[in-house]
């Protein structure tokens, strides 16, 4: 990874942590147990496209129920961004293994109706993933 698109990918990752924190607090409440229950059993799948599909699915539900229309539009234009990397995680087996515990704790957050939790986890689940790929790319980079 360039210097530019290693401090792109920072600067992207640094926002939507803050923004998609917020956007897990405010979801609080707003999301069908149901919902989440069926999310907690897609995370215990071991199929990769699952997996992926489930991410996403989190994601997206967190930011339409968190009832803000300009939080929303900002993470909907971030979530282009990250796409990639995020389809890329799944390739990876420790990435794949942590963001899948992240992912169940948040949603145990949300079920829990504990604002500060959630955001809390979905900030460090965010910080992880951006340190990780960093760390991926530089490994590459090393390596070449």
């Amino acid at each position: 990874m360039h210097l530019l698109g290693k401090l792109h990918l920072i600067e992207v990752y640094d926002i939507r942590m803050v923004l998609e924190g917020l956007a897990a607090k405010l979801a609080v409440g707003n999301i069908n147990h149901d919902v989440l229950e069926h999310l907690i059993n897609e995370f215990k799948n071991n199929d990769v496209r699952k997996l992926l599909k489930a991410d996403t699915s989190l994601h997206q539900i967190i930011i339409g129920s968190c009832n803000n229309v300009k939080l929303q539009e900002m993470l909907t234009n971030l979530g282009n961004l990250v796409q990639v990397f995020r389809t890329a995680g799944y390739r990876s087996a420790t990435r794949s293994k942590s963001a899948t515990v992240y992912h169940i704790k948040i949603v145990k957050a949300l079920m829990n109706r504990d604002g500060g939790e959630a955001e809390r986890l979905m900030r460090e689940h965010i910080e992880k993933t951006k340190n990780e790929i960093i760390n991926e790319f530089q490994s590459k980079t090393d390596n070449s």
